[in-house]
């Protein structure tokens, strides 16, 4: 019979445990399929990092509103993150974008927090030439 210890070295998890995943499980598991720690994470949707650690950690629960702003940021799946049913990501998702988040979790970390820092500039620069060919553009 296998312990805790094995399961975690040899990177599974029983069937049950998986079956019955909470939603703290499953958005640690989005947080780390997006390839983004706590601290952007949180960042993206605009609360603290603890917050985040405490609800991945299952010391707080978390409230509608963040799981709102959960869902919007990273067109998670509500149904998924509610009960596990379901794909992680709305259906809408592109295979462009299925494939850019395949290529990102295949690198190294040093090259995803290089990566994200190319993609908060361009971002950012994308946001202001909208603005500037048109004045009326909201964010």
């Amino acid at each position: 019979m296998s312990n805790k210890y094995t399961q975690k070295k040899l990177g599974f998890m029983p069937i049950l445990k998986r079956g019955h995943m909470e939603i703290k499980d499953r958005l640690k598991e989005l947080r780390t399929t997006l390839g983004i720690t706590q601290v952007k994470f949180a960042e993206r949707i605009a609360i603290s990092t603890s917050y985040i650690s405490e609800v991945e950690s299952g010391i707080k629960e978390i409230n509608e509103r963040v799981l709102r702003l959960i869902i919007a940021e990273f067109n998670a799946n509500e149904k998924w993150i509610r009960t596990g049913e379901g794909s992680m990501f709305n259906e809408d998702v592109s295979a462009f974008v299925s494939e850019a988040i395949g290529i990102f979790k295949s690198l190294d970390q040093q090259f995803q927090e290089s990566t994200l820092q190319m993609l908060e500039v361009m971002s950012a620069l994308n946001m202001k030439i909208r603005k500037e060919d048109s004045p009326n553009f909201a964010n």
